[in-house]
């Protein structure tokens, strides 16, 4: 008998924020915040036959992670009741990577193969005669994303008017590793054969 039911698709995601405010005169006001959001989805099978993963967790699953950090400092400070400014400086960071569930493990050379590259996950194994195949479950693929902002306004209240002026400065960091194709390696079996 053949059992059939569902594979794993498990997610995982979660975000945890802190903030202080403090007020330094009657003038001077600081806040601070920080955001951590990290999330796993894992998901079996893989892009050849959706074959189940290996009892072992190393071949056919595949995760996508990610993983976002901010940060917010804030300082007001009154001039007069009619002039204030503002000080805002921003960071952020954002990182997302498809990867194979056991990360970077490189398992190819433990199973006595050769990973001329070094790529990471279990090797591609396909034609076995099973109509099975096995393999990391993707492509690795990871984008790293980096934006730092500062922020300095001033405003003023002339009667019924408000004058508001200022500066930003924005700067964005972006680095991506693209879809790394069969970097662990591939092993085909020829069904036509007997060994």
């Amino acid at each position: 008998s053949n059992w059939y039911g569902p594979m794993l698709h498990n997610q995982n995601q979660f975000t945890f924020t802190g903030r202080v405010d403090q007020r330094l005169t009657d003038k001077d006001q600081l806040s601070f915040r920080y955001t951590h959001s990290p999330s796993t989805l894992l998901i079996a099978g893989n892009a050849l036959t959706n074959a189940p993963p290996t009892t072992d967790g190393k071949a056919n699953i595949s995760g996508d992670f990610g993983e976002n950090d901010s940060g917010v400092a804030n300082w007001t400070h009154t001039f007069s009741p009619t002039l204030f400014s503002e000080t805002l400086v921003t960071v952020t960071r954002d990182y997302r990577g498809r990867e194979p569930a056991t990360g970077t493990e490189e398992i190819t050379s433990t199973l006595g193969l050769p990973n001329p590259f070094k790529g990471f996950g279990f090797p591609r194994i396909d034609s076995d005669g099973f109509n099975y195949s096995f393999d990391s479950g993707t492509n690795p693929a990871l984008i790293w994303t980096w934006v730092y902002n500062f922020n300095h306004n001033f405003t003023k209240v002339y009667g019924r008017h408000q004058l508001q002026f200022g500066a930003r400065l924005r700067l964005e960091r972006y680095k991506e590793l693209e879809d790394q194709q069969v970097q662990q390696g591939e092993l085909t079996f020829n069904q036509n054969a007997t060994g």
